[in-house]
């Protein structure tokens, strides 16, 4: 079973793409003056 800093780092992985995955997407259509962007964690 994985071990508390196994799980941490594929968390820490996890938050990496997910940023990498919005700042991509940003990148292609930039947030318009009424729109915000909400992270949810899940």
């Amino acid at each position: 079973q994985p071990t508390h800093v196994d799980e941490l780092a594929n968390r820490h992985h996890d938050e990496k793409m997910l940023m990498e995955a919005i700042r991509q997407e940003l990148s292609e259509r930039p947030l318009g003056d009424d729109e915000e962007l909400i992270v949810v964690e899940q």
